[in-house]
């Protein structure tokens, strides 16, 4: 099995990554957890909406996730 080359990104995708950096600034981040071991399954920020799919990495499910169902409450 071949190791891929790294390729590296191209001035407007390092724009596009830039940009992206400068657009979370101020934003608060919040963890995700697996709902199978209850460990960290991805970082979010507080913008984010809408469903995403990833695998944990500790072990190895794979979930999809609503972000907005996820979010914390505070309890009064």
């Amino acid at each position: 099995m071949k190791k891929r080359q790294f390729v590296p990104p191209t001035p407007q995708m390092l724009a596009k990554i830039r940009k992206a950096e400068l657009d979370v600034v101020g934003h608060n981040q919040r963890n995700i957890m697996c709902p199978y071991c209850r460990r960290r399954a991805i970082i979010v920020f507080d913008d984010a909406s809408g469903h995403i799919q990833t695998r944990c990495k500790h072990c190895g499910k794979e979930v999809i996730i609503d972000l907005v169902n996820m979010r914390r409450t505070r309890r009064f």
